[in-house]
This record gives structure tokens, sequence and C-alpha cells, in this order.
């Protein structure tokens, strides 16, 4: 079992404090231990998972683990498993870090409207292939029209 002496303190601290979600810290666990290596490498070495495919996505694990700062791409090599070019992972001496988030704009104030009369009001919004279509009355409740724009293209 290999240890990297800059990663040993925020191994523990992550181990202990449960810094991590299950998931992300099997794959940081792994690569701790056996790195570097590969998604495929580490995929084998998870208890409980024979293959990349089973049990969750290691692939996604080690975005996440870098994103937070605890994992980092090595550069690329042949896998031992496959023969193909791939991403060598390792550990940080970092802590995990909040990744940053791109925020959503929320709908403004102007943007919502509100009816106080007792007149109907109709939306219309098309989604994939549909179009719906609303008619909300205050005193008669609201009348839903779906339509499947790709029967009416075809028709």
């Amino acid at each position: 079992m290999k240890h990297r002496e800059t990663s040993i303190q925020a191994y523990e601290t992550i181990k202990y404090t449960n810094l991590l979600s299950k998931k992300r810290f099997a794959v940081y666990e792994t690569l701790f231990k056996y790195g570097p290596l590969t998604a495929t490498g580490i995929a084998d070495r998870i208890p409980h998972n024979k293959s990349p495919s089973v049990g969750f996505n290691v692939h996604a694990r080690l975005c996440e683990l870098r994103d937070r700062g605890v994992v980092q791409e090595l550069g690329v090599i042949e896998c031992p498993f496959t023969k193909m070019k791939v991403i060598n992972w390792d550990v940080t001496p970092n802590l995990p870090k909040n990744p940053e988030q791109t925020k959503k704009p929320r709908a403004k104030e102007k943007d919502v409207y509100w009816n106080y009369s007792n007149e109907p009001i109709y939306v219309l919004f098309k989604k994939n292939n549909y179009e719906v279509k609303l008619r909300i009355n205050p005193n008669e409740g609201i009348d839903v029209k779906v339509l499947n724009l790709q029967k009416k293209v075809s028709e």
C-alpha cells in the first residue's frame, strides 16, 4: 500500500470527518491506497464493484472530486486494462472545497403576472413536440388542451 506523506493528513481528516459522500470517499480512498490509477483501475479495486458500469460511475465521481480539489489529473497514459489512452489520477494534499456553482437566473418580479380581475388567463407553451394551451378562469377552473405537433405535421 503506497502512501504519499503530503496526503496522509488530508486522508485522515476526510475519513474521520465525513467531508465526502460515501461514493466519493470510496473512489478517493481507493485512489489514495493504490494510486495513481485510471478510472478503470479504481473501479476494479472498489469493493463490490465488478465493472465501471456497475454500482456507480467512477468517471463522474472523479470529476466531482477534481472540482473539490482532492484529486488531480496527472496526464494521459495507456490504460493497462483497455489499452486506450486515458487519464491517470492521483490524490492531492487538499481538503475538499465546495465547487463553484453556476446560479440559474430567477424569475424577475416584472416577469410574474398576477390576474386581479375575474377574466380568464390564456397560457401557451411548447415543449418538445407538444403544444400546451391553458385557460385559467377564476370562476370555472382550468381547461387544458395538449396538441401533439408531430402528428399535426404528419397529417
